[in-house]
């Protein structure tokens, strides 16, 4: 059946036939160590169930900082890093998800021949179960669980110790060493194709299944949960969504009443780019009463913070809950805070094939898909200001968990909107299960892709047009807004706050 496969795909490629004749694998390399039979100490909670080869402070992930000086006062940013997985033990479920990941190794082993080291399997393995899908790169969407190390572990375990995976030191070894990457080479892929959905490179297994609330056979809005849910709260929603939504789908901003002047400016932008199922989430009646005035679809949903506080970062947790009430309903939502300027309709360029499809603060190819971080994967941060969800009960898991966690916890939100989607299974704590997808940094820009690099492009300026800028990283948003509106949709080619 194998012959002619390369030794490393091979063990992939049985191992996915195996799989698919609905049997599980506990896989142990021959160098591996048992001392007890390992079926009792599985939890068989994910589709796979793995253990890592670093240090115990990044054997579930963590939080990893950077300090970009030049940026000034939005100098800091965050990314996240997982140790990598060790391939010489793990457990594998009999589920489509599982033969999936194997199918992917295989491709990749064999695209890249014989050269293939116990490194660079263990992070080509890590990268297929956490790492979101982009562009025409596809995800297999399969759950992941780390082993405790003091019972499984790659040199270690009183269960199952396996050989240690070797491991290598790349060029960036310390957390600002990324600052310098400039890994630009999507360039040519919008310049010639725009921001239009990618098909998947040949070959790739599809995603995994999306579990919808409301499956597509079914009345929509469901009458039963607009009229039952919170005695009826929700019924103004369902009615709303019903004149506006196109196939399900909204994009709901989350406003109050200390932000009129950005809000201006998302209404025009989003007007401008004829997005017609548009709507703002107002969380006190005087926005509702000035959204009135405007006439722009909105809903009213009073919320207040924790510390009761009105601030930006105090009212940005409230976003999960409000997302409760669309997913909850069978509508899929694209989140977008209000200094988001949009120039295009979102709804062309998206792909809906996974749970959460949202953008990144990363500016190229490295910082926004992933890289190998000297042993580990690390990749930064997605943003918590503009993501679509689709209406599955992973993305209403995610969202109940997100909001339980803004109200029990001093967090921020983006913070635990990232640990949500990359921190596998451990221990005590299970995982949402969410898939991931991430924007292509050109289409769905941050605001220091724009001012620091996209900026001094030529090309990219007279003949690519994104699909939305977030004005993220800069504290004068309102003057950073009025000048992508302008450029945009208004009066020209000159974008003249300088970088930075």
């Amino acid at each position: 059946l194998l012959e002619g496969t390369p030794q490393l795909a091979s063990k992939y490629s049985l191992l996915r036939q195996i799989l698919l004749m609905g049997c599980s694998v506990f896989f142990a390399d021959v160098g591996t160590t048992l001392y007890d039979s390992p079926f009792g100490y599985l939890y068989r909670d994910a589709d796979v169930e793995g253990v890592t080869s670093g240090s115990s402070s990044l054997t579930r992930g963590t939080v990893v900082s950077v300090d970009d000086a030049q940026m000034g006062w939005s100098r800091y940013a965050q990314s996240m890093a997982i140790a990598a997985l060790a391939p010489a033990l793990g457990y594998y479920a009999a589920t489509v998800e599982s033969a999936a990941v194997a199918a992917h190794m295989v491709r990749r082993i064999e695209a890249i021949g014989s050269a293939v080291d116990g490194a660079t399997e263990s992070y080509m393995l890590t990268d297929e179960l956490i790492s979101p899908a982009h562009d025409d790169k596809l995800r297999a969407g399969a759950s992941l669980r780390v082993l405790h190390d003091g019972c499984m572990g790659s040199g270690r375990g009183s269960v199952a110790s396996a050989p240690a995976t070797a491991s290598r030191v790349r060029g960036y070894r310390n957390a600002n060493d990324i600052l310098t990457s400039r890994a630009f080479n999507r360039k040519s892929q919008v310049l010639e194709q725009g921001c239009a959905p990618m098909p998947p490179a040949a070959g790739q297994p599809p995603p995994r299944q999306l579990n919808y609330v409301v499956p597509s056979s079914d009345e929509w809005p469901p009458p039963g949960a607009c009229g039952s849910i919170d005695d009826g709260r929700l019924q103004p929603l369902c009615e709303l969504l019903s004149r506006i939504a196109i196939k399900r789908e909204v994009i709901a901003a989350v406003s109050n009443k200390n932000i009129f002047h950005m809000l201006q400016l998302f209404i025009d932008g989003v007007q401008a780019a004829n997005v017609s199922n548009s709507m703002v989430v107002a969380l006190d009646d005087e926005t509702g009463e000035w959204l009135k005035k405007q006439r722009f679809n909105y809903f009213v949903r009073k919320l207040r913070s924790r510390s009761g506080g009105t601030g930006n970062h105090e009212t940005s947790g409230l976003k999960f809950k409000v997302l409760l009430d669309f997913l909850s309903i069978g509508c899929s939502v694209l989140l977008s805070d209000v200094d988001v300027i949009w120039l295009s309709n979102p709804f062309a360029s998206l792909y809906r094939d996974a749970d959460v499809e949202g953008m990144s603060d990363g500016w190229d190819d490295t910082t926004t898909y992933g890289y190998d971080y000297s042993g580990a994967l690390r990749i930064f941060a997605r943003n918590s200001g503009m993501f679509y969800l689709q209406a599955t009960h992973e993305s209403v898991g995610m969202m109940r968990r997100l909001a339980r966690r803004m109200e029990t916890e001093f967090t921020w939100d983006q913070t635990a909107y990232n640990e949500e989607q990359f921190y596998p299974a451990y221990r005590g704590k299970g995982a949402v299960g969410v898939s991931s997808r991430v924007m292509n940094y050109y289409c769905n820009l941050n605001s220091k892709s724009l001012f620091r690099y996209m900026l001094d492009d030529t090309q990219l300026m007279e003949r690519h047009r994104p699909v939305s800028i977030h004005v993220n990283y800069h504290p004068e948003k309102l003057q950073r807004m009025q000048d992508v509106f302008a450029r945009y949709h208004g009066l020209g080619a000159d974008i003249d706050l300088g970088g930075g």
